[in-house]
């Protein structure tokens, strides 16, 4: 098991940028699924996708 998620550290730097920088927010949203333990991503917003071209 590995303990780091792409996810997550997407999730800090999207934060620290729009701290940092006034960066637009990306319309990550993060919700908790109990069925499975784990959290979901959902990506899209104003930026879109942030893994695809």
């Amino acid at each position: 098991m590995v303990d780091y998620k792409p996810e997550v550290a997407a999730v800090c730097m999207a934060g620290w940028l729009r701290e940092q920088l006034n960066v637009a927010e990306p319309g990550i949203v993060v919700r908790a699924d109990r069925v499975r333990g784990a959290f979901v991503f959902e990506w899209g917003g104003p930026v879109g996708d942030l893994f695809t071209a």
